[in-house]
């Protein structure tokens, strides 16, 4: 793969031999199954949290910390977050991308504990902050503690199934398939070439799936070299999705990895911002 100064552009289309190109949902870092619009929205719908301030925070900000005592929680409204942990030598994985009416720091807050992880912003994020306080006094009604319940079971459960998937093997080459094919939209019969649109760097991707930046360069440019990917004029196009499921053989029925509901689509008549893959620095 030739170095890039720019980070490499993902279009967001899908192509078939008889309709041409049609626009496809916008493909989102935030599309994982931390994203829980129901139950959030059930939570805080009747103005708990109110008086606690929305703010806005730039790309990069740090929520919280791992390690960090938990003084509540933060409900994303707008952006997405990355959860990372950190190894005793400082390396780390990347737990999850989280998106509009994820509940970040449940656990910690709950519990009254530090933070297990790390939550950072991948874009500017509008978030509003509930104090553990007001959340647990929340929590005293049946119904917001149904919700909570909902909410901790549905990620341990798909925590659980992605290790399953993304580590508990030892080839670099079937984690990275399965990762892009998790990122796919249906192909619902389809069988043209797919082009994903994510917010993602190789480092980003390789702490993801928990290799090295290195491993997931050299693997993309051999999916390139078996007619697998396509990396023309800085755009990745994966021509053979078949070839991709392959590659990844999922073990069972993974439907948290492979049918996870997608953001909002783009609007029709546009593509919306150039969005981008690549290496930082």
């Amino acid at each position: 793969m030739p170095k890039q100064s720019a980070q490499l552009r993902l279009a967001v289309e899908r192509r078939t031999p008889d309709s041409g190109i049609a626009p496809v949902p916008k493909l989102d870092v935030a599309k994982t199954a931390g994203s829980l619009p129901g139950p959030a929205s059930q939570l805080f719908a009747d103005g708990a949290g109110r008086g606690n301030s929305q703010t806005s925070h730039g790309r990069g900000s740090l929520l919280f910390t791992e390690g960090q005592p938990a003084s509540g929680v933060f409900v994303i409204e707008k952006g997405s977050v990355k959860l990372t942990v950190c190894s005793g030598r400082g390396k780390p994985l990347i737990l999850g991308f989280f998106g509009p009416q994820s509940v970040l720091g449940l656990a910690a807050a709950i519990l009254g504990r530090s933070h297990e992880s790390t939550a950072e912003t991948m874009t500017t994020v509008t978030a509003r902050f509930v104090s553990r306080e007001q959340f647990l006094r929340r929590m005293q009604s049946a119904s917001a503690g149904l919700h909570v319940a909902e909410l901790v079971s549905r990620l341990l459960y798909s925590t659980v199934r992605e290790i399953e998937a993304l580590w508990l093997t030892d080839s670099v080459e079937q984690r990275l398939a399965r990762f892009l094919v998790s990122l796919c939209p249906p192909r619902n019969g389809c069988r043209g070439a797919v082009h994903l649109a994510l917010d993602l760097t190789h480092e980003d991707i390789a702490q993801r799936i928990g290799v090295s930046r290195e491993s997931v360069t050299r693997f993309l440019s051999r999916f390139k070299k078996r007619g697998i990917l396509d990396l023309k004029q800085c755009v990745l196009t994966i021509l053979e999705p078949a070839a991709l499921e392959r590659l990844a053989d999922f073990p069972g029925d993974l439907p948290s990895l492979r049918a996870r509901p997608s953001l909002p689509p783009r609007a029709a008549a546009g593509r919306g911002p150039a969005v981008q893959i690549g290496k930082r620095g």
